[in-house]
């Protein structure tokens, strides 16, 4: 379980995150990662044409520069919760919001 400044500490990564998402910085992105995180999503398969699984640095950065060519320049933001275990972190982008949909 983690404690109150753990849970600031993923709070932190997770805003820097969405900071450079948002300012289209994809060394930015690949910098909340450590050297061997491993990244699974859906999107990878969508992004890349491989399965939704990326390992490292190395396989972070020409994914994340992919995303940020993709991502438009006003984006629509939901913060729902995350689950948090030491330092990993899980959260979700809802299609659905309590504001309506994203597109």
């Amino acid at each position: 379980m983690t404690n109150v400044s753990e849970h600031a500490a993923i709070d932190d990564v997770i805003e820097q995150w969405e900071a450079a998402l948002g300012q289209h910085d994809a060394a930015g992105l690949v910098a909340t990662y450590a050297a061997d995180a491993v990244l699974e999503s859906p999107l990878v398969l969508h992004v890349t044409g491989r399965q939704g699984r990326l390992q490292g640095h190395a396989e972070l950065r020409p994914f994340f520069e992919q995303i940020v060519k993709r991502t438009p320049a006003l984006r629509g933001f939901h913060r729902g919760v995350y689950f948090a275990e030491g330092r990993r972190a899980i959260w979700e982008y809802p299609r659905e919001t309590p504001g309506g949909y994203y597109r």
